[in-house]
């Protein structure tokens, strides 16, 4: 389980993340971090993809997911705020973190933390 991960507010109230979006993203953002449940895959285009166990988010994160399926809309709702990407590689869906949101680890000066 998951005891300590780090959530950027100010992005999460800017882009409008819900709690479930949040605690994906806190994932998403640390992938190394997280290696367990994750497989790198390389792509052409030299992006690193992530394959994201979604049983494992469950294991970890209990609390904040019931099923597999509360993990899967997270994800997709994360990708149609254009945060990740993903892309079919047969039948693993595999996600890449957007320049949109590499945001999330960026440290923000101090005045910009005002909610």
């Amino acid at each position: 389980m998951i005891q300590r991960t780090r959530i950027n507010f100010y992005r999460a109230k800017e882009w409008k993340l819900s709690i479930n979006e949040i605690a994906i993203m806190a994932i998403i953002s640390d992938l190394n971090a997280y290696a367990h449940f994750v497989a790198s895959y390389e792509t052409n285009g030299g992006e690193s993809y992530y394959a994201i166990n979604r049983k494992e988010v469950l294991i970890h994160l209990p609390s904040m997911f019931y099923s597999i399926s509360t993990v899967s809309r997270a994800l997709k709702k994360i990708e149609e705020k254009h945060i990740v990407k993903s892309i079919k590689m047969g039948r693993v869906k595999a996600y890449c973190i957007t320049d949109k949101g590499s945001l999330w680890n960026e440290i923000l000066p101090e005045n910009n933390y005002v909610l």
